[in-house]
């Protein structure tokens, strides 16, 4: 990002953000045919069967997602073509990244991941050292990023032990399709109410507002690497356990660790100086300190409430997570046209920072619900770190 924003601006910048977020969003559909539910099913039934199918239904989610972004003017013209192929790549890519999740591969799953951020990475460097840079450079860099990554992931997944179990093509898509919807249309909402302010700053606005608006997110985002990665292996480990109370007594535990440890990741942000970031970003992000505050609490609620997320996916409570993500979409939408066609940029910070409280929120209330601990319960103690630590070195020793 730090590369993009110097040697292609802010409009460079926001043409890339809207067209990953495009990906990202065809990425969500596709994953209706699969996505966690590969990951919950892994363990259960022969999921390397169902590769076929879901190859197909990823190439028709590609042109279809792609067709209709462009109808809606959500993407422009020049990157349609690409929007289809890259999106393609990325959910072969997934297919084969949740197989290995399921089987809690989670080393093989981050060299996938790895392997594509850094390729992005020299490929993009290579070519801003060797001349001047345009966006063709950065979507060369995507391509074989994403292409390498698939391979990779799919070579790592032909290893290992695989269930035997198989219900017939029938029974296993409907598991898929059942479990598939649920976690997906959480996602595909929970997207929307992180992204939707990129595509309403692009129709008032322009991609320069969406370049400037998207690297204070960007920024506050790095944060959620955490609680994510807390989350993802808190999720294969649950969809491994049959005891549904140690099931709770652990995810109480990381949910604490990882909001206390998302906390403290946020101070060194809030105390560096505005024009550090103009510095590090370019001239044209000025006011990406001040993007950064606006979404500051809502970074902070996201802490806990994603480790929750991943807890209900765990146990298949898909509809748990499809509630919260569609209330936040709700609040979203109407908090993005009330501000952001009067206050712009600040407007659709203020808006993702209150969609974010409103959804952690509610996750957290149900979680409460259903695990029948109190809210002092959430506050982190020294015995909660010490029993994370050996939770994970158990769950290293089995790997």
């Amino acid at each position: 990002m730090v590369l993009v924003t110097n040697f292609l601006g802010a409009e460079g910048q926001g043409a890339i953000s809207v067209l990953m977020a495009g990906i990202t969003l065809i990425l969500l559909i596709s994953n209706l045919g699969g996505g966690g539910a590969l990951v919950y099913l892994t363990p259960r039934i022969d999921t390397s069967r169902l590769v076929p199918p879901l190859y197909i239904w990823s190439l028709l989610c590609s042109f279809l997602g792609a067709a209709v972004l462009l109808y809606l003017e959500m993407i422009p013209r020049e990157y349609v073509w690409h929007l289809v192929w890259l999106s393609f790549l990325n959910a072969l890519y997934t297919i084969h990244t949740n197989i290995l999740l399921g089987r809690e591969r989670v080393i093989a799953h981050n060299s996938g991941a790895l392997v594509q951020v850094l390729l992005v990475l020299l490929l993009f460097a290579t070519s801003v050292y060797g001349g001047n840079a345009v966006i063709s450079d950065y979507l060369f860099a995507l391509y074989v990023a994403f292409g390498i990554a698939y391979l990779l992931v799919l070579f790592l997944g032909l290893r290992g032990k695989q269930q035997s179990s198989w219900p017939g093509y029938r029974n296993s898509l409907q598991q898929v399709s059942n479990y598939g919807t649920l976690a997906q249309l959480a996602n595909i909402a929970q997207f929307l109410s992180y992204r939707l302010s990129l595509f309403v700053l692009e129709q008032f606005y322009d991609v320069e507002a969406v370049g400037k608006y998207s690297v204070g997110l960007r920024i506050a985002e790095v944060l959620w690497i955490l609680p994510k990665s807390i989350g993802m292996v808190l999720y294969t480990r649950i969809a491994n356990l049959a005891d549904e109370k140690e099931a709770a007594a652990l995810s109480l535990r990381l949910t604490k660790v990882s909001g206390l440890l998302t906390v403290l990741l946020l101070l060194p942000l809030l105390l560096t100086p505005g024009f550090i970031f103009s510095m590090v970003f370019g001239k044209d992000f000025t006011e990406t300190k001040y993007i950064f505050l606006l979404l500051t609490p809502g970074v902070a609620t996201f802490g806990f409430s994603s480790v929750i997320s991943q807890y209900f996916s765990g146990l298949g409570k898909f509809h748990i997570n499809t509630y919260a993500a569609l209330i936040g979409l709700l609040s979203t939408i109407v908090l993005n046209l009330l501000l952001v066609p009067q206050m712009g940029v600040e407007g659709a910070a203020i808006a993702t920072c209150i969609s974010y409280i409103i959804l952690s929120a509610y996750k957290i209330w149900r979680y409460l619900i259903e695990t029948q601990v109190g809210l002092i319960d959430l506050v982190p103690r020294h015995q909660d770190f010490r029993q994370a630590l050996e939770d994970y070195q158990k769950w290293k020793n089995t790997r």
